[in-house]
């Protein structure tokens, strides 16, 4: 078996995320990314790192849900993907 530098690279963040990071979060009892902004910054910091992370998630999913199932019709009925797409934000909206 063949070690590429990528799963060595992973290997030793894994390392670095539970031996010098986990300690320093759990000894601080942060458990979110915002949580930290929060304790570090200030509550806002924080209320903007979680909008911006939900906000784009909710896209991301929604972009990506909208146009899996646009093509799949296609493949099924025949008609443009497109046209689905379209169709599918009409309803969404």
């Amino acid at each position: 078996m063949r070690f590429y530098p990528v799963r060595i690279l992973s290997l030793i963040m894994i390392f670095v995320l539970g031996w010098i990071l986990f300690p320093i979060y759990f000894k601080n009892q942060l458990i979110t990314l915002p949580d930290y902004f929060e304790k570090r910054f200030n509550r806002n910091s924080g209320l903007f790192v979680s909008v911006i992370y939900i906000l784009t998630n909710v896209f991301f999913r929604l972009i990506i849900i909208l146009v899996i199932g646009s093509i799949f019709l296609n493949h099924i009925i025949g008609i443009d993907a497109f046209v689905f797409l379209i169709f599918f934000l009409l309803i969404t909206g």
